[in-house]
């Protein structure tokens, strides 16, 4: 027996007469192209002298089979590969279903227009191969997971016939995020005005947003010292101060909100409600209820206290 490249021919020597040989394809032919092979029987003794058969295999229809369907990536991976267990295919491309738009990008093996991918040398014609197919997307800077669907196509001479479809899908940009405040809630600020401690502890770098990011006048958040506002936290622990003025005298109560807000996404993570108490209210008093003059204490000057905490003023009253 011999091997002739994929065939198997047996026997390959033999006497005068008429000798049957057998021969059969051995190895598959993968390739799109007809496989051929030639097999010379020689005269021994005159080598001039021979006789030559072709030996053919079909080609295998153009054909692309994925080895994965799906990937997921966090939302900040740009770029995932798809794996194609074997094709013979000239070229292939991908078509949008649905969802966030990929990029074809160039691969090993592989060039590309738009999201036609075409094979270098065009190895399918000789025999099946396998591939990795590349794809580029932009960040996931939202709150939810986002998908994007293709088909795969490959082209079978005449048309692009679908393979299959990828999906990949990125995280939310708020995965795996976390943030506690210590303590849980600020409860009620005097209204004298108040310094109350805060530690934010966290996984990520966050914004701090007062009253969904109006500014509040009574309303501070200061930095570990004191000495400055702050509008970020880092991750890990953050210790900070949150500060809120005296109330005005007979002021309503008030209240206002402090967000903790994933940059990335514009997520609020985290939400602590400030409530401060009603201003005190307004209150006048005399140190003297009667101030009486005698008869004989004509420009007598006497004199008496008005106790008040807020603008007042005097008029003549009939009554008490």
């Amino acid at each position: 027996m011999a091997t002739f490249g994929k065939f198997e021919v047996t026997p390959v020597s033999g006497n005068a007469g008429t000798t049957e040989i057998a021969a059969k394809l051995a190895t598959a032919n993968t390739g799109r192209a007809e496989y051929i092979k030639y097999a010379k029987h020689y005269m021994t003794n005159e080598v001039s002298k021979f006789a030559s058969i072709a030996l053919k295999a079909a080609g295998k229809p153009a054909f692309m089979t994925l080895g994965e369907t799906s990937k997921d990536v966090a939302y900040n991976v740009l770029s995932s590969t798809f794996n194609v267990t074997a094709t013979n295919a000239e070229k292939f491309q991908l078509v949008k279903v649905s969802g966030k738009t990929l990029t074809l990008s160039v691969n090993s093996g592989y060039t590309v227009s738009g999201l036609i991918g075409t094979f270098t040398g065009d190895p399918g014609n000789i025999a099946e191969f396998n591939f990795q197919i590349k794809v580029a997307v932009a960040a996931n800077n939202t709150g939810a997971a986002v998908s994007a669907v293709y088909k795969v196509q490959f082209w079978n001479g005449t048309t692009y016939v679908d393979s299959g479809t990828i999906t990949l899908t990125q995280g939310s940009a708020d995965a795996g995020l976390t943030i506690t405040a210590n303590p849980v809630t600020l409860g009620s600020f005097s209204n004298a005005g108040e310094d109350k401690a805060l530690a934010i502890t966290s996984n990520f770098a966050y914004n701090i947003v007062e009253n969904n990011g109006t500014d509040v006048s009574w309303l501070r958040i200061l930095n570990q010292t004191k000495t400055s506002d702050i509008t970020t936290g880092a991750s890990g622990t953050t210790n900070m101060f949150i500060r809120v003025d005296a109330q005005a005298v007979a002021a309503l109560a008030r209240s206002t909100q402090i967000n903790f807000v994933n940059p990335i996404s514009g997520t609020i993570l985290l939400t602590l409600d400030v409530n401060q108490l009603a201003g005190i209210a307004r209150s006048i008093s005399l140190s003297v209820s009667t101030l009486s003059f005698a008869q004989n204490e004509l420009n007598v000057v006497k004199n008496f206290n008005v106790v008040a905490n807020d603008i007042w003023y005097s008029e003549e009253s009939a009554t008490a």
